[in-house]
């Protein structure tokens, strides 16, 4: 397959406020998957910034982290009400998850507004553990049935106008980690089954009511020695599988440390990742990763027909769900 195919299962992103020469020509010569706006891309010009964006990409999706609380890309622009764990004190009642629900439809009006139709939230980790300060109180509550309940609400408001679309992160789950895998790799302790009633037990309600989920850089010794977004074990054997999710499984942010940040084993784990069952891999920084991405996964692909046909039925599947109106 060709860069320019593959470049498809590649989110990148943008380094200003506004495009550059550079990022302009590599829209132009690579058909990615869209963008990830973070705060240096945000400005009074957002609508100007995801409108040139759209007008090399028309398929672009362009997404943000806007979970409230200290993960606000949009500060004092959105509708914020703080972290999961302090809203509404963690209530499930009927009352509250209405709240929940509102917020949800609330912020998609306003993300649509500014021209972004992703919103990499709710995040459906439950808090375990006092000292997870990277995940912390993102999370909903301290147990998989509150969260389900109280992330739910919220994913049915965000995805309600079917304008913007959620992402249920991190799976298998992170609520028990204590190191940032935005600075280092992590193993989670526990068995299949405490994993899967401690953690997974949160995902399993929403799994057919979000088309986007998000893999951890995590290593889960209790279902494979590497990291959930590199295993096929838990991207194929336990999601799709055993769980039977049909949506995208997206990776986290590439440029994480929990990745090989070397040239080589860089590659190497963006080709894993594909390998192994993402369907789309993010590449939060630097567009010319994004480019080295592309070109990876077509040199790989040349030589491995394993590869080509992971790639083909990922673009499949993203042009099933665009067809079928859960993408925007």
């Amino acid at each position: 397959m060709n860069k320019k195919q593959v470049a498809r299962l590649v989110l990148g992103a943008v380094s200003d406020t506004h495009l550059h020469n550079h990022e302009i020509s590599a829209f132009k010569n690579f058909d990615f998957a869209g963008v990830t706006l973070f705060k240096r891309n945000v400005s009074d010009a957002i609508p100007k910034l995801t409108q040139s964006i759209r007008e090399l990409i028309p398929h672009a999706l362009i997404a943000i982290d806007q979970e409230g609380g200290r993960v606000s890309r949009l500060k004092g622009r959105v509708t914020d009400l703080g972290p999961a764990m302090d809203i509404l004190e963690t209530s499930c009642d009927a009352g509250s998850l209405k709240k929940m629900t509102e917020y949800g439809r609330k912020l998609s009006d306003e993300l649509i507004a500014l021209g972004i139709n992703i919103d990499f939230a709710p995040v459906i980790d439950v808090l375990q553990n006092d000292n997870n300060n990277a995940i912390g109180d993102r999370c909903f509550g301290t147990n998989a049935d509150t969260v389900q309940k109280r992330a739910g609400a919220f994913l049915l408001g965000l995805q309600e106008s079917k304008k913007v679309m959620g992402c249920l992160k991190h799976f298998p789950g992170q609520g028990n980690a204590q190191a940032d895998t935005h600075l280092e790799s992590y193993s989670i302790q526990g068995s299949e089954q405490e994993i899967m009633t401690n953690d997974i037990a949160a995902f399993l309600p929403l799994l057919n009511n979000c088309p986007l989920l998000m893999m951890s850089h995590c290593i889960y010794p209790a279902f494979d020695s590497i990291q959930a977004s590199l295993s096929s074990k838990v991207m194929e054997g336990l999601l799709r599988k055993k769980l039977g999710y049909q949506g995208l499984i997206l990776s986290d942010d590439m440029n994480m440390k929990a990745i090989a940040q070397d040239e080589q084993g860089w590659k190497e784990a963006i080709t894993e990742a594909v390998a192994c069952g993402s369907n789309m891999v993010l590449v939060c920084e630097d567009i010319e990763r994004s480019i080295i991405a592309a070109e990876t996964l077509a040199i790989k692909s040349a030589g491995s027909k394993a590869l080509t046909t992971k790639i083909e039925n990922s673009l499949e599947r993203l042009i099933s769900l665009e067809k079928a109106n859960l993408l925007c």
